[in-house]
C-alpha cells in the first residue's frame, strides 16, 4: 500500500520545495493582495495643521507542502489608523504629537484541503479522528502533507500608540526631545502539529519501524492573552560647533513593564529542575528595562570646507527590549496554554500506535516552560564610520566601516530537558550505553527555554556609487563584506530560519557559537534606469513609435548563507525529544572548503566527515559507529559531540538579474500630464538556477554510524524560474 507523501502524484511527479506555480486543488501556491490607503490633511491656521491615514491589507497564500500532498493557508489582515497634529509656538520652537493604532491578524499554516485523498484518510492517523502524522527520515524530504501535521497558529497583534515631538533651535544648537507610550496587546493560539511528529534514526529504522523519537500536541489549548507597555524619553542636541563641524550628543529612557496575562495565566518552571510550574504574575520576576539609559554621540565634518566630502561617525547604545514577540509563542504548547508532549528511545514497532499512550499526557511526558527569573540588560553597541565624496555634480561614492556587539540576547529552544554529558579533554560525553543517562529534570516532559545569555557580534565594510538622473541615465552600486558571529539566532524560537537547529546545547555556549544563521558574507547590488532618448528624425509618427521608451534593471550577487551539519537520531543518548548531534570535520586534501561548489547531486564532501573519533583513553565508555558493512569502526565514539561546529558549511550563492522595459505614451489631448504606460518585467530574466543549501540532506550519518544516502544533496532552489509580467498603468 503507498504510503502518504512517498509515491507520485497522479500528474507524474512531486513537488519539491523550489517548485512555484498557480494553481489550487491541484497542489501550487495561490496569493491575493487588497489593499488600500486613505491620507487626509487639513490646514486650521499657519500655526496649525492635522493629518489622518488609513491603511488596509488583505493577503491570502495557500500553498502546498514539499511533496505535493496537501494545501495550508496563510492569512494575514492589516489595519493602521494615525492622527498626527503639528503646531508651531515660533519659528523656533515646533511640536508634533501623534496618535495611532495598528491591528494585524494572521492564520498560520491552517488545514485548506487535500491533493492527496491519502492527506484526510483517518485510516493512516496514529490516533482517532486525527490523520497521518509527520514524518522525518534521514535522506528524505519531510513529510508533512496530512492535513493538521503542522503548527496551525492564530495570531492577533493589537497596538496603542502616542508620540509627541518637540523641535527647538537656539543660536548653534538644534534640540529634539519628546516622549512615547505604547500598550500592546498580544493574543495567540496554536497548535504545534496535532497528528504527531515520528523521527527515525535512519532509512533502515524507518523500514524496521524503530522510529527514535515522537511529539504530539493536544488541539484542544486556550489562547494566550500577554499585555504589555512602553515608555520612552528622549533628548537629542546637533550642535553645529564649527561651520564645517557638527557634534550630536543624545541620551534616551526607555524601559517596559513586565508582562501580564489578561486571565493571570502564566505558569513557568523558576528553575529549570524545578518539580513543576509555579503560577506567576508575571513571566520572569526582575524588571531588567528599569535601567535602560542609552547614549549616543556622533559627528559629521567637512575636512577641506567645500561640501563636496563628507565624514562621519558614532556610536550608542541601544536597548533590545524584551517585547511580546520574543516570549508569548514559546508559552503557546506548554502548560497552562497547551499540551504537547514527547518521548525518546522508542521500541522497535513504536510507530504509529505509540503516541496514543502519550495523549495521557502524564506529567513526565507534557511540555512545560523555563524562562529565567532575573535576566540581565540586553543591549546593542552600535559604532559606524563613513566617508561620503562628491566626484562629480552627479555621481557620489562612499565607503563605511560599521560593527556592532549585542550582550545578554534573549535564547530559546524547543527542549532543553536532556542529559547532561561530561565534559572530558575531547569534549563532552554522554553515559555509555546510550540512553542510560538520566534526564536533567525527570518530573516533565520537554521544556522550553527562554534565557538571557547569549552574545553576538558583526563587522562590515561598505562601498557605494550613486549617479544622479542626467541625460536620461540614473545608477547606483554597492558592496558589503560582513561577518557575523553569535551564540544561536533564535529568540522567538529556537529554530527562527531553514537552517538553524531548533534546540542547541544551552548549556554549552561555546558550542553554540557560530556564524549567525543569516549571515551573509559578501552581497553585491547594482540598479539603473534609462530614459531613451526620442529620435530626432523620421517625424512625428517614428517618434511617437520609437520614443518614450523606459529601460531598468536590479543585479544582485551574493555568497551564500550557512548551515548546520548532523547525525540522525538521538545518537548521544540525550533522552530529548529534540536532539541535534554532529558529526566530526576530518582533515585531508580540499576540506578546509568541504563543498563541492556548482555539484548539485554531491554538494557536500563526505570524506571530509565522519563519526566523532576518541582517544584510547575513553574507549571502554564510548559506542562504535558501524561501517556500511555493519562492522564497527574501532577508536569512534558515538556518544561524544562532535566537532564540526555550528554554521561552519557555506551554502551556494546566488545570482539575479531582472529586467524592466516601459514604453511611455503620453496623451496631451486628454492632458499635459496623461500618461498611458505599457509595462514588461522580467524577473530572473537569465533564467539562472540559484540553489538553497542541502537542508533537507544536513544529516550525514545514522544513529550506528553509517552513511545516510542522499547526503548532502541539493533539491532546492532559493529563487523562481524566469517570471514574465506585464502591465498597464495609467497616471494624469
Amino acid at each position: 500500500m503507498p504510503f502518504l507523501g512517498l509515491y507520485p502524484l497522479p500528474n507524474g511527479g512531486l513537488i519539491g520545495n523550489g517548485d512555484t506555480g498557480i494553481f489550487n486543488t491541484s497542489g501550487v501556491e495561490r496569493l491575493t493582495e487588497n489593499y488600500v490607503t486613505v491620507r487626509g490633511d487639513h490646514h486650521f491656521s499657519d500655526n496649525d495643521s492635522l493629518a489622518a491615514s488609513w491603511f488596509y491589507d488583505r493577503a491570502p497564500l495557500s500553498q502546498p507542502d514539499p511533496l505535493g500532498d496537501s494545501l495550508t493557508e496563510n492569512f494575514t489582515l492589516r489595519q493602521m489608523f494615525s492622527l498626527e497634529e503639528t503646531h508651531i509656538f515660533s519659528p523656533r520652537l515646533v511640536n508634533t504629537a501623534r496618535a495611532g493604532f495598528s491591528r494585524v491578524r494572521a492564520l498560520i499554516a491552517a488545514p485548506l484541503s487535500a491533493i492527496n485523498p491519502l492527506a484526510k484518510d483517518p485510516a493512516l492517523g496514529s490516533f482517532p479522528g486525527r490523520f497521518a502524522p509527520a514524518l522525518t527520515v534521514p535522506g528524505l524530504t519531510t513529510m508533512t502533507g496530512a492535513l493538521g501535521a503542522v503548527s496551525t497558529d492564530t495570531l492577533t497583534w493589537n497596538s496603542f500608540q502616542f508620540y509627541d515631538d518637540a523641535f527647538l533651535t537656539r543660536g548653534t544648537h538644534s534640540l529634539r526631545f519628546g516622549f512615547a507610550a505604547e500598550h500592546m496587546q498580544n493574543n495567540e493560539l496554536s497548535g504545534a502539529g496535532a497528528n504527531g511528529t515520528f523521527s527515525f534514526q535512519s532509512f533502515r529504522g524507518f523500514l524496521l519501524n524503530q522510529p527514535a523519537t515522537v511529539t504530539v500536541d493536544d488541539p484542544i489549548t486556550k489562547p494566550i492573552y500577554v499585555r504589555q507597555t512602553l515608555f520612552g524619553a528622549y533628548l537629542q542636541d546637533d550642535w553645529r560647533w564649527r561651520p564645517n563641524v557638527t557634534f550630536n550628543f543624545g541620551v534616551r529612557y526607555e524601559p517596559v513593564t513586565l508582562p501580564t496575562e489578561a486571565h493571570n495565566s502564566f505558569a513557568v518552571l523558576k528553575t529549570i529542575t524545578s518539580p513543576a510550574e509555579t503560577p506567576v504574575k508575571n513571566l520572569w520576576a526582575t524588571n531588567q528595562t528599569l535601567h535602560n539609559f542609552e547614549p549616543r554621540v556622533g559627528f559629521s565634518w567637512d575636512p577641506f570646507r567645500n561640501g563636496k566630502t563628507a565624514v562621519r561617525g558614532g556610536f550608542g547604545i541601544f536597548d533590545v527590549l524584551p517585547l511580546p514577540w520574543v516570549y508569548t509563542h514559546g508559552s503557546t504548547s506548554t502548560l497552562p496554554f497547551g499540551r504537547l508532549a514527547g518521548s525518546s528511545n522508542l521500541a522497535q514497532g513504536s510507530f504509529p500506535t505509540v503516541s496514543a499512550s502519550l495523549l495521557n499526557f502524564d506529567p513526565t511526558t507534557v511540555a512545560n516552560r523555563y524562562v529565567e527569573q532575573h535576566p540581565h540588560r540586553s543591549y546593542a553597541m552600535n559604532w559606524n564610520l563613513n566617508i561620503q565624496r562628491e566626484i562629480t555634480p552627479n555621481l557620489t561614492a562612499m565607503v563605511a566601516y560599521v560593527g556592532m556587539h549585542n550582550v545578554h540576547q534573549a535564547f530559546s529552544t524547543d527542549d532543553s530537558n536532556m542529559v547532561i554529558p561530561t565534559l572530558t579533554p575531547s569534549g563532552y560525553l554522554w553515559p555509555f550505553p546510550i540512553g542510560s543517562g538520566a534526564r536533567l529534570n525527570p518530573n516533565v516532559g520537554p521544556i522550553r527555554l527562554l534565557q538571557w545569555d547569549s552574545s553576538s557580534y558583526y563587522e562590515g565594510f561598505q562601498a557605494g556609487v550613486a549617479k544622479r538622473m542626467s541625460h536620461g541615465f540614473q545608477a547606483q552600486g554597492s558592496y558589503t563584506w560582513g561577518k557575523c558571529i553569535d551564540m544561536g539566532s533564535g529568540s522567538l524560537l529556537g529554530d527562527p530560519y531553514k537552517n538553524s537547529l531548533s534546540s542547541l546545547m544551552f548549556f554549552n555556549r561555546q558550542s553554540r557559537r557560530g556564524l549567525c544563521d543569516f549571515n551573509v558574507t559578501h552581497n553585491f547590488v547594482l540598479n539603473y534606469v534609462w530614459l531613451a532618448p526620442s529620435p530626432r528624425f523620421g517625424g512625428a509618427l517614428t517618434q511617437h513609435i520609437l520614443g518614450g521608451w523606459e529601460l531598468g534593471g536590479v543585479l544582485s550577487a551574493n555568497t551564500g548563507t550557512p548551515m548546520t551539519l548532523v547525525m540522525a537520531g538521538d545518537v548521544l543518548g540525550q533522552n530529548s525529544s529534540d536532539p541535534w548531534p554532529y558529526p566530526n570535520r576530518l582533515s585531508g586534501p580540499g576540506c578546509s572548503n568541504p563543498v563541492n561548489s556548482g555539484n548539485v547531486d554531491t554538494y557536500l564532501k563526505l570524506n571530509c566527515f565522519g563519526p566523532p573519533v576518541a582517544p584510547a583513553s575513553l574507549a571502554a565508555v564510548c559506542q562504535p559507529a558501524l561501517d556500511g558493512n555493519g562492522n564497527q569502526i574501532p577508536g569512534t565514539c558515538m556518544n561524544l559531540f562532535g566537532n564540526n561546529g555550528r554554521t561552519s558549511v557555506i551554502g551556494p550563492g546566488l545570482i539575479n538579474l531582472d529586467f524592466s522595459v516601459f514604453k511611455n505614451i503620453h496623451v496631451t489631448r486628454i492632458s499635459e500630464s496623461f500618461n498611458v504606460q505599457v509595462r514588461a518585467e522580467f524577473f530572473n530574466i537569465m533564467n539562472h538556477p540559484n540553489f538553497q543549501p542541502p537542508l533537507d540532506n544536513k544529516v550525514l550519518f545514522n544513529t550506528d554510524g553509517s552513511p545516510v544516502s542522499n547526503a548532502g544533496k541539493i533539491d532546492a532552489t532559493s529563487t523562481t524560474s524566469r517570471q514574465i509580467q506585464l502591465g498597464l498603468k495609467l497616471i494624469w
